[in-house]
């Protein structure tokens, strides 16, 4: 018996030549897209009319206004909040409002309640039921009366 020395796997390889032409193929198309958007991109600009006279001499726009010292800005800030907070005073003098310390309020307001609040009365378990049925929307026969 004769033994065989061929190996067990694909002995071609790629063929250089037509690599390069797909890839050579492939440049030329891309090169060709990057040109005709270029060339698309031209042609929209000439399309376009100049800024309005009104956009052109539009003020620029104002820089920021940086703090010089923010932290001690804020304590300023914070201080003269806390102030209007503890103190007495006119908020809108023509309409006849009044601001009063921020402690007072909480406590005049825990003694008197909200003022114009209704107080609802108390509602037997029944009576709430039947608020809520009348209130609810029905369809077809009343449910209510409607028991077995």
């Amino acid at each position: 018996m004769a033994e065989q020395n061929t190996p067990a796997y694909e002995q071609r390889d790629v063929n250089g030549f037509w690599l390069l032409v797909a890839l050579a193929a492939f440049l030329l198309a891309f090169a060709l897209a990057l040109l005709g958007a270029y060339w698309a991109w031209q042609a929209n600009l000439q399309q376009f009319a100049p800024l309005s006279p009104v956009t052109a001499q539009a003020p620029p726009t104002p820089q920021p206004q940086l703090l010089a010292s923010p932290t001690a800005e804020l304590e300023q800030f914070m201080q003269e909040k806390q102030a209007r907070l503890q103190s007495y005073g006119w908020a809108d003098r023509e309409r006849g409002i009044a601001h009063i310390p921020i402690e007072h309020a909480m406590q005049q307001l825990a003694e008197d309640g909200l003022p114009r609040w209704p107080q609802p009365e108390p509602a037997s378990p029944g009576q709430q039921a039947r608020e809520a049925y009348e209130a609810a929307p029905h369809r077809g026969e009343d449910a209510w009366n409607a028991r077995p």
